[in-house]
């Protein structure tokens, strides 16, 4: 049996395709997290480090020293008279893709599994599989070994031997363990009060913050609670200080990512181990949450969230059998956890060798004491029942039940549990390194090709400056940006001051690189552009509610068109359209947009809305607001419906820059963009396509309008038809369009794209 890190080795070195190997590799990245060895009889090591080396300011309290001393005796005699651990444990875990400038996340991979899992002390375990299943926007072949199914691969982080904060990975500095001092600064926290109605009694729990006193990803920050009367560990929230680097950690691993896609990073923003009491004696494992990201990039975010819950639990009693003979059709294996503990010790040992100051060095779980010095053997037997008997079980009333259980966590305890990890004063990341590369060439027909250098240039700890210089070989003008950037955890402020070409588009990124691409190979340059001069001030981010906006003083110029160079004007003299003229201004304003999502379940309905808006004054004032809404449906379990629908207008002297352009693949396809324009518009797009989310067939309809606001109106639109074929849930899209009303009925266009509707 391999962990979930060798797992992503797999993930990495097998043959499989290459958006498959990343995702692969981050789902197992991701329950690395929450995962933990097999069974041990292993318990948080006694005092060994003596008092009068912890330094000093360890415990700013004496309610906390006291009650860590209390919580390290107690943890290490929790389990005694407990000789045998059973339940069922159901686990999901999903990950899914969002960047800042997609419409919605969408779901790529989606695991569930239940499992009846028998502990016996001291080190024998017995997993019984009821059922596992696995969804994937990747195409996948059924013949295909899936590291995410593998029935040896256990992630359940349930044993109540192990170190039962779900940290037996060993990668993490435990807060209970005698060098914790050296590492930790520990607090007295709230006090509570809860009531346990099943057993009829009041438990006071009291909460220790403990922060890390430098970043690593080995040192977590958080919060712990302790029973006030045994001093019994009852819940863990907390976090990694930083992400794992999976470049810095893994090079020999990664060197195959090509550049755009580095650093690759996972980042747990959320950890939670929550425990029950069972006949008034054992706390002991109940629930366990992880959420996070992985991000590849600087654009790039794979948000993930793993849940694990225990039920059906029973203590000291006759249960599962390992020896029991399995009926025909079934497998038993046993694995030997003595020999998978050799090959982890030595590495984790390194990893945590590698912490700065203090030179107390923290141990590591040492397994294979645990397992391999002690007579008779460490071993995992697994039962593995075909294919038939894990779908019938699933049909089962005990299946049904399961899978109509509540979440783990209620979205308000999970919020609470946030603002308690948010709370610890973690200290600053380390500076990034200085960067000086290229930037990311475009192609356009107001610069032509532009590229250009950017540096990326640490400002103290927490400060980037980022500084670009680019020119076109068309206009031959230079564009200048230099910005100071402070990241915080859920995105970023920035303060730039610039002089470039920027382009007038409220959907999608006329200046990114398939646009580009479009306007050389195709000749459609959707973008209308404009230059400005100016500062600004803004923020950007955001996890479950994405947010961008900036204030902004600025002067906008008018940018003509100085090429028409593309593969059509080479091929039968094509021209590029005209660009708009900009009227000459002097602003000052503020600006920003809103994206709100609920739901990710493609079996469901997903829900999208957006607004965005600016408002400005100065050589003229004006203000411009928008709204819109999608929805993702399944229709008869073979369907899927598309629905995007927004409307926007202006007040006050609005420049023609600022107007709406309809037109391009994100709004009305067979049209080009400023087909139809105005200080007003609205737009309706619709689709249909079967339910497959990784290659579905889809048909469209695109409907809109837009004018001069006091002619608002309904009648007359443009409109546009046409198929296309949807990969990845719509995150890549290839259209066919042809027009319909409003342009020649004659007009095609064809589109590669990213973010289709469904």
């Amino acid at each position: 049996m391999e962990l979930s890190r060798g797992r992503a080795r797999w993930c990495v070195s097998s043959p499989i395709r290459g958006f498959q190997r990343v995702v692969c590799g981050l789902s197992l990245l991701v329950v690395a997290h929450a995962g933990v060895v097999p069974a041990a009889d292993a318990q948080v090591p006694s005092d060994s480090v003596a008092p009068d080396t912890i330094p000093a300011d360890a415990f700013q309290d004496p309610g906390a020293r006291e009650m860590i001393s209390r919580a390290r005796k107690a943890y290490s005699e929790g389990l005694e008279g407990l000789e045998s651990w059973e339940a069922t444990v159901r686990e999901e875990i999903s990950m899914g893709l969002s960047t800042q400038s997609i419409s919605r996340e969408r779901l790529l991979v989606r695991s569930k599994r239940v499992a009846r899992i028998r502990w016996d002390a001291p080190r024998r375990m017995t997993l019984r599989w009821l059922d596992r299943q696995l969804e994937s926007v990747v195409p996948r072949d059924e013949e295909d070994d899936d590291p995410l199914l593998e029935p040896d691969e256990i992630f359940f982080p349930m044993d109540p031997s192990l170190d039962r904060l779900g940290l037996a990975m060993g990668d993490w500095v435990h807060p209970l363990s005698p060098e914790a001092g050296h590492y930790y600064r520990f607090q007295s926290g709230d006090t509570t009060r809860i009531v346990l109605p099943d057993l009829d009694r009041e438990a006071v729990l009291v909460e220790i913050r403990f922060a890390p006193r430098q970043a690593a990803y080995e040192l977590l920050g958080g919060s712990l609670w302790f029973e006030q009367e045994s001093a019994a560990l009852v819940r863990g929230a907390f976090r990694p200080s930083l992400p794992w680097d999976l470049e810095l950690e893994e090079p020999e691993e990664w060197d195959g990512f090509p550049g755009f896609l580095k650093p690759v990073l996972l980042e747990a923003d959320l950890m939670v181990v929550d425990y029950a009491l069972y006949e008034l004696r054992w706390w002991l494992p109940h629930r366990v949450w992880i959420e996070g990201r992985g991000r590849m990039g600087s654009q790039l975010e794979f948000p993930f969230v793993g849940a694990v819950v225990a039920s059906g639990i029973t203590l000291n009693e006759a249960g599962l059998d390992p020896d029991f003979p399995v009926p025909a059709g079934w497998e038993r294996r046993t694995v030997d956890l003595c020999e998978e503990a050799r090959s982890e010790y030595e590495e984790l040992r390194q990893r945590q060798s590698r912490l700065p100051e203090p030179a107390v060095t923290p141990e590591p779980l040492d397994l294979v004491a645990v397992l391999c010095d002690e007579p008779g053997p460490a071993e995992l037997v697994v039962l593995e029942p075909p294919p038939g008997v894990l779908d019938e079980w699933r049909q089962s009333a005990e299946g049904r039940e399961l899978e109509g259980q509540p979440p783990a966590f209620e979205p308000a305890e999970l919020e609470q549990l946030r603002n308690s990890v948010e709370r610890t004063d973690f200290p600053p990341p380390p500076p990034e390194p200085a960067w000086l590369g290229i930037v990311s060439f475009r192609y356009n027909r107001v610069e032509g090709l532009s590229g250009g250098l950017r540096l990326e240039l640490p400002v103290g700890t927490r400060l980037r400056f980022d500084g670009e210089a680019r020119i076109g070989t068309a206009d031959l003008v230079p564009n200048l940006e230099a910005s100071l950037v402070r990241p915080l955890r859920s995105g970023e402020l920035v303060a730039s001051g610039y002089w470039r070409l920027a382009a007038a588009s409220d959907w999608g990124n006329p200046l990114a690189l398939l646009p580009s691409a479009h306007a050389f190979l195709l000749g459609y340059d959707d973008g209308q552009y404009y230059r400005t001069a100016g500062a600004s001030i803004g923020w950007r981010g955001g996890r479950r509610l994405r947010t961008e906006a900036r204030l902004f003083a600025e002067a906008q110029r008018d940018a003509p068109k100085e090429t028409d160079v593309s593969v059509p004007y080479w091929i039968s003299g094509s021209e590029f359209p005209p660009n708009v003229e900009a009227d000459p201004v002097e602003i000052a304003g503020l600006a920003g947009r809103v994206r709100w999502q609920t739901g990710l379940d493609p079996s469901r309905i997903v829900l999208t809305a957006t607004a965005w808006g600016e408002g400005a004054v100065g050589s003229v004032s004006f203000g411009r607001f928008a709204a819109g809404g999608g929805a993702s449906i399944p229709l008869f379990g073979v369907l899927a419906l598309g629905l995007d629908l927004s409307a926007g207008s202006t007040v006050g002297e609005v420049p023609a820059q600022r107007a709406y352009f309809l037109g391009g693949v994100h709004t009305l396809r067979a049209f080009p963009n400023g087909a139809v324009s105005g200080t007003s518009f609205w737009l309706g797009r619709l689709e249909v396509g079967n339910s497959s989310r990784s290659i579905r067939l889809v048909g469209f309809l695109d409907i809109g309008w837009a004018g001069p606001r006091s002619e608002f109106t309904f009648d007359d639109p443009a409109l546009s038809a046409g198929a296309g074929i949807s990969m990845l849930d719509g995150l890549v899209r290839l259209d066919v369009a042809r027009s319909l009303q409003g342009r020649d009925p004659e007009a095609w266009r064809v589109y590669l794209s990213f973010d289709g509707v469904i």
